[in-house]
Formats: C-alpha cells, structure tokens, sequence
C-alpha cells in the first residue's frame, strides 16, 4: 500500500525557483498549496500574520513540508534607499519566512514531524552593492534557519535551507540582461560557466524534503556552480547603476 501524498506548502511559487518546486514536489506526486501574492484564485500575503494564519488554517491537515522561497530584491544604494523599500524587503524576505515557519511549526507539533526549506542565497555572507537589504534578509534567514533548527529539533521537526548563486529567474532577469553582467556571472561559475536554473535548485530542495535528508537539519547547503569559490562580481557596476572613480 502506497504513503498517501505529503502537504507542501510552498511561499512564493508563482515564478522562479518557488515555481520549480512547485513543480518538482508535484512531480513527484506531493499535494502542493501555493502561498503568493500574486495567485489568481487566493492570494496571499505572507508579510501580513493575520493572512499566514488564516492560509494555514485552511489547510486540511498539518504540512509535512514547507519551503520558504518568496522573495524581493529591491534595492538602492544605501544613502539613497528609503525606509519603505528596506522594510518591504525585510517583511517579505524576513518577516514572511518567519510567520510561515512559524505557523507551520505550530501545526507540524501537533503530529511530531515536518521539514522546513529556507531559500537564502550566497548573499547571506556575500554583499552586493545596492543590495542592501537583501543581502540583510539573507543572513537574517540563514540564521533563522539555525535558531529554529536548534529549537525544532526535539519536536520533530527539520529545519534546513538552500543558499543559490545567481540563478535564472525573474529577480535578477533585468542585471542579467546586461550582457556583461551575464558573462562576468558565467565566468565567475566554475561548474559549466553558466547561469543556475531554478530546477536545479528545486532538485536540492526536494532532496532535503525528502527522508534521504533525515539526519540533517540546520543545515545551508549552497546551490551556486561554485560561485561561492570565486565570488559574484560588482553586479552595480557592471550593470551601470553606479560609477566607482578611477584609482
């Protein structure tokens, strides 16, 4: 007799790598709910606790799995940026993580099991100019995960994250049409010399969704060709938004 499908609740699974899991766990025969703003038929947004808690309450049954990857990537140069743009950034990137996890954790203890899957980035420990904030919401999540993985773990509960370098999808579609942002990207990948694609971040997500990631939790496992090895290149100023002077 077959395990009957898992809940996967999946932030952000409109677009992008959200999208590719979305894809992926339904693959594999999962029962997907997507929260995301902008889904046509319930829209959701998870910056907003009184809009988690009721996406959750709705739910049939407490998820077996949760991945967070809503994100926004507006930015500025810091002297420049204003509040309401840091704080959009932080309530989606941040805030909006943390409500979910929160709201699943609180239904995952009411069976002893669950997973969470944080989508962080290699920008969590590597800054960008004019990324800012989320760069910030980046670190502040990959801490997340750990904190909560330390707290989760007697309940039952795994919590880990995927960190992507620079991937193909709609957040970085507009640096990546710069051409010379695109080839500096490719030549600071060692694996292929290429941009990511979401389906290949998805494929990590699913593993560490699945039992074959059993013993691991508060883990951050960089999903990036390697970029990490060699380092993003300054994105800004190859895309024309700043100017360093000559030295």
């Amino acid at each position: 007799m077959s395990a009957p499908p898992r809940l996967v609740v999946v932030t952000g699974g409109r677009s992008g790598i959200g999208l590719a899991c979305v894809e992926r766990f339904r693959a594999d025969g999962d029962e997907v709910v997507v929260l995301d703003r902008s889904d046509p038929d319930r829209p959701v947004d998870i910056s907003d606790p009184a809009a988690v808690d009721a996406a959750f309450e709705s739910l049939p049954r407490p998820p077996e799995v949760l991945v967070n990857a809503a994100g926004v990537g507006d930015g500025g140069l810091l002297v420049d940026m204003s509040f309401d743009v840091w704080r959009r950034v932080l309530s989606v990137n941040l805030d909006g993580a943390f409500l979910c996890l929160q709201a699943a954790a609180r239904r995952m203890t009411t069976v002893g099991r669950g997973t969470v899957v944080n989508v962080v980035s290699i920008n969590d420990e590597w800054p960008l100019r004019t990324a800012a904030a989320y760069c910030t919401s980046k670190a502040g999540l990959s801490m997340l995960t750990r904190v909560a993985a330390l707290e989760l773990g007697r309940l039952g509960i795994r919590v880990n994250a995927v960190a992507p370098g620079a991937i193909d999808t709609p957040l970085v579609a507009a640096a990546m049409d710069v051409p010379a942002v695109r080839t500096a990207m490719a030549d600071r990948t060692p694996l292929a010399s290429r941009i990511g694609q979401p389906d290949e971040v998805a494929d990590v997500v699913a593993v560490l969704a699945s039992d074959a990631a059993r013993w691991m939790t508060g883990t951050i496992v960089t999903v990036d060709g390697g970029q990490r090895l060699l380092g993003e290149p300054d994105v800004a100023v190859l895309a024309g938004a700043i100017s360093v002077p000559d030295r």
